[in-house]
């Protein structure tokens, strides 16, 4: 995962910082006025990480699996602990360099 949040950063640092700064701005309506930010970052991230774009296709499964958890346990993250190592596990075989 770390492949991927370095080049998203590199790449795509104004979206971010108007995406986290819409956050901040609304903090408890955030997630209905800040769609427009979130998806200029998802599309700047899907369009500039080729990390991004392997671990998508490497690790669907564990990205189903993460998203699925969070949206049974939208007040308890931290019950998705087990989903989010294994997507940062495959994150990490799909992005790592080839030897």
């Amino acid at each position: 995962m770390d492949a991927v949040l370095a080049q998203v950063t590199a790449k795509c640092r104004p979206a971010i910082d108007a995406y986290s700064e819409c956050v901040q701005r609304n903090p408890s309506t955030w997630d209905v006025r800040c769609v427009a930010e979130r998806q200029a970052v998802s599309q700047c991230a899907d369009q500039n990480s080729t990390a991004l774009q392997a671990a998508k296709q490497q690790c669907g499964d564990a990205i189903r699996a993460y998203n699925t958890c969070l949206m049974k346990n939208p007040s308890n993250p931290e019950a998705c602990l087990d989903a989010v190592r294994a997507l940062n596990a495959c994150t990490e075989k799909a992005t790592a360099p080839a030897s």
